[in-house]
This record gives structure tokens, sequence and C-alpha cells, in this order.
């Protein structure tokens, strides 16, 4: 197949797991034999010495709404007309998408994160050049595709969505799509469940625990939605409680100092360290020196990549019971599930410090479910089904790509008369 992937960012320029797994695919799906092209956004920041290579294309505007402290500065008007562009329409990006249609001709798009790209308006190029398309869900990206005025869905603009899509949908979690129909978006019915993966597996050898000392990792942006605070303060409750073999490593982005200050306040520097941020392949091979992996990650967490790969190098993952990586593991066999609080997290810790033995078959066990199930070769065939049925089931007729950017310049113009009115 021919397919053309569409993604918001792509690493070496990347926020997360989004980033990552749509690279893991890409790679994958070309090893297999697939002619992919990638086309995506400009880079945020100079990325030294890196040269593409010939099938990425990074020629796409991108309105950065991840930028957090912007976000919080800007004002409300000039917020609105960026979350336009970003969400709604980019006439430029559909011209650029055009372009690559016109020149690529692929059988089927696959887009990701199409936040600060003017997902919109993608979407309905490609519908309107009948070019199939199916999109990868690890967030709740068509709400935010819908939305002009910031954490604001304007209903006309779902409704439509939902009747003019003509799209599938693979997703990472049911919890992902329990969100969307929460927000206006119930895409159940053409979508399909797909579990991340990891992207490859060697059995190392490792010890748990030596000389009596919990070892535990947590890797990711550091944030209260995250778990951080959480995890720091069951931290204290526990040193409170009179035990101190154990270390908990912080690793991720850090943009919010109050972490680094809690861990102070709290005494806590011989047990909680932060150690900045390192390369997805170097987080990996560390997990062997790590006896537990903590996620304490909020509800709406999709199905964080993090601590499927530390299990897959025998590292025991504690995670949140509500979440999405919750669906697909069970507690006590290849997990174990802790309510989201700072108490139960500290006693939770405790039962391990206490013993350690059960874990350490939670974590042997883990790994050998990974391998088997979760592993992107065995992942691979589920997603090339779903792009395959996309392209054969496709009775879209295929129309003019220079209208298709005299509609979006349209679109665009009418957008922003959309948003002088709700503003007013």
């Amino acid at each position: 197949m021919k397919i053309l992937i569409i993604s918001n960012l792509y690493p070496p320029d990347f926020l997360g797991g989004y980033e990552l797994g749509c690279r893991q695919v890409v790679d994958a799906l070309r090893t297999a034999g697939h002619e992919v092209m990638v086309l995506t956004g400009t880079p945020r920041r100079v990325i030294p010495n890196h040269r593409d290579e010939p099938h990425v294309t990074r020629r796409l505007k991108l309105e950065d709404l991840y930028d957090d402290y912007s976000q919080r500065t800007m004002h409300p008007v000039m917020q609105s007309i960026q979350n336009l562009e970003a969400n709604c329409i980019s006439s430029f990006n559909v011209q650029i998408l055009c372009e690559h249609l016109e020149k690529f001709e692929p059988d089927v798009a696959y887009l990701w994160n199409l936040i600060g790209l003017g997902g919109l308006g993608l979407i309905a190029a490609l519908q309107h050049a009948g070019t199939p398309w199916v999109m990868h869900l690890m967030d709740m990206v068509p709400v935010k595709l819908c939305e002009i005025f910031r954490d604001r869905a304007v209903n006309g603009i779902q409704e439509s969505f939902l009747k003019l899509c003509q799209g599938q949908f693979i997703s990472c979690s049911q919890s992902t799509l329990h969100e969307l129909a929460h927000y206006g978006l119930p895409v159940s019915e053409r979508s399909i469940l797909i579990p991340n993966w990891v992207e490859f597996f060697d059995e190392l050898p490792r010890e748990y625990c030596p000389e009596g000392k919990l070892r535990v990792v947590c890797a990711g942006t550091l944030s209260e939605a995250k778990g951080t605070k959480i995890l720091i303060e069951a931290a204290f409750k526990l040193k409170n409680r009179g035990y101190s073999n154990f270390s908990i490593d912080l690793f991720g982005h850090c943009p919010d100092p109050q972490f680094e200050s809690l861990i102070l306040s709290f005494g806590l520097c011989d047990q909680v360290k932060y150690r900045g941020v390192k390369s997805q392949a170097s987080l990996i091979e560390s997990y062997t020196n790590y006896d537990l992996f903590a996620f304490p990650t909020h509800e709406r967490e999709p199905f964080g990549f993090a601590p499927m790969e530390a299990a897959a190098r025998g590292c025991v993952p504690l995670v949140s019971e509500l979440c999405g990586f919750s669906e697909w593991f069970v507690h006590a066999v290849d997990c174990v599930k802790v309510h989201r609080s700072s108490e139960a997290w500290a006693d939770a810790l405790q039962r391990v410090l206490d013993d350690f033995s059960p874990y350490q078959r939670i974590g042997i066990r883990a790994a050998k479910i990974i391998k088997r199930d979760f592993c992107l070769p065995s992942i691979l065939p589920r997603i090339v089904q779903v792009l395959k049925h996309a392209q054969f089931m496709n009775t879209t007729r295929k129309r003019s790509l220079e209208d298709a950017c005299r509609m979006a310049i349209l679109a665009e113009r009418t957008f922003r008369s959309l948003l002088q009115e709700l503003a007013a």
C-alpha cells in the first residue's frame, strides 16, 4: 500500500508517546514493504545535525498549542484566532496536503495527532479528494479539532463532523472513546480497539531489590495530571512511617518547579531524585535496574507507553486503577492497580516494601505477556488490516484538488467571520 502519514509533530521533534508511536509504526510499515510518506509540521526548535530521510516532509505550518506559557499569557482574542488555525482550518496546510496528494497518490491517509495543523480542514480536503483515511486516537483529538474557544467546543462543528465524517478510527483504549462520547463525539461504531505496544523485546537478566532496597522509577512529564505530586506525597508518608529503604527516580521534562521544591521541603532528597530527561532508548535500557514503575496518572490518560516498556523489562507496573493502561492488564497478574491518592499509594508501596516476593512473580509474568501480546510485530498486522479495509471500502468520488484549495480559503474566511460574531 501507499500510505500518507500526517502528524503535527514527528521525532526528533516530539511531545511524548503519541509522536514516538507514530515513528515506530512508520518504520515498521516501511520494513514490511509498504510505501510511506510522512507529512508533518515544521520543527518547533532547531534540531542540531539532524537530516530527515526522504520519506519525511516537514512543510506544514504548526500552531503550537502545547506551549503552556504562551497559552496562559495570551489574550483571549489571539487565543481564539490561534485555535481557529490550529484546530479548524489552515488553507496553507490544505494547499501543501493537496500538493502531496497529487504527487504521491496514496491509497489511504493514516492520521495521527492533527492538533496545530488545522486538522478539520485537512480531513475535509482528504474527503473531497476521495482519499480514504484512518485516524489513530491516543487522545481526544477530534473533540479538540472542534474547538475555536479554548476548552469549549462549538456544537454545530461537532454535529457537522459526525454527519460528514467518512473515516475510521483506531483507538488505544475504550476510555478514550468514552471521553469522546462524553464531550459530544461518539465514534465507537466506526472505531476498532488496538492497544499500544513496545517496539522490541530483549530478555535481559535482572535481579530485584538488591540489598533489600526498593528501586522505583517514574518517567514522563512531571505534572499534577501525571500524578507527580501524589508520588512525592506518598514517599513523604512512607518516610514518616519509618521506611527509608526505597528510592524514587523521576525522569522527564519538569516545566513546574513546585515538584523539586516539594522534594526539598519534605526532606526527601535521599529518597526522591529528579534525574532530568533521557532518550526513550536509554530509559528502556535502564528499566532492568528498577523494581517498580510508578504511574499515578489521571483518569483520562489514554494509554501510556512507558509502563509497558518498563514491564517488558520485568519492572512491575504500579498504576492508577482508572486509566487506559488499566483496561488491558489485570491486577495482581501483570500489574498492580492503585486508587489515585497519596494515602493509597503510600499503602501500596508499603505492602511492596514489607514483602516483595509476590511482586517479583508479577514482574516476570508481565514481561512474558508483553512479549506475547503487545510487541509491535504482533500489533502491526491489525493496523494494516484497518488501513486496507478503509481503502477497499472507500466509495468516495475523486474530485478536483484545486477546488479543495479554493474551498479551504473560503472556509477559513467563513470561520473568521464566525469567530468575529461569537466573540462580539
